[in-house]
């Protein structure tokens, strides 16, 4: 099976409000993936429950995790995804990226978009399931920081693809 990666107009974020404490905690040298598997015809969105005693713990997050040595993002993005959901999704599109230069961590950003969400289960010790996009503004206690706006980002990129396939016409 091969899977159709598409890369185009990556975007590097100029994340401002991650905290730099908890990047301080992550393992030097380490780069990391985050997922945002979105069903834009019914407003959802699959998200994990950080644990507890994690960078970004007790909260709200995209499925996603470490890039082990050899492997690609994308590779990382649909491996992590299957092992803390269940689900399989290879076409992945990377949007974003954030490096921190301090502990030279890079943190890749994808989205995917379709139903699969809704197909999530948890399969870790770290609650998944699908929610309602609109979470994102009500209860953004509840939500890691940037990603208010990094799934904004995300569903823009997606529809400026999209409008690329179409001539506008007077």
């Amino acid at each position: 099976m091969t899977a159709a990666i598409r890369q185009e107009g990556t975007v590097t974020a100029a994340v401002s409000t991650v905290s730099q404490v908890a990047m301080a905690r992550v393992q030097k040298s380490a780069n990391y993936v985050v997922g945002l598997d979105m069903d834009l015809v019914h407003n959802r969105i699959a998200l994990i429950h950080k644990a507890p005693g994690r960078i970004n713990g007790d909260l709200l997050n995209g499925p996603g995790g470490e890039i082990r040595p050899g492997e690609s993002p994308e590779g990382a993005m649909a491996r992590e995804y299957f092992e803390e959901t269940g689900v399989l999704v290879i076409d992945w599109t990377h949007f974003a990226s954030r490096r921190f230069p301090t502990t030279d961590v890079t943190v890749y950003f994808f989205y995917h978009i379709g139903q699969t969400c809704f197909q999530v289960s948890t399969q870790t010790e770290e609650y998944v399931a699908h929610y309602r996009m609109d979470i994102l503004q009500q209860e953004p206690h509840l939500i890691v920081p940037d990603l208010d706006w990094l799934v904004p980002m995300a569903k823009s990129h997606y529809l400026r693809s999209m409008l690329k396939a179409f001539r506008i016409v007077d």
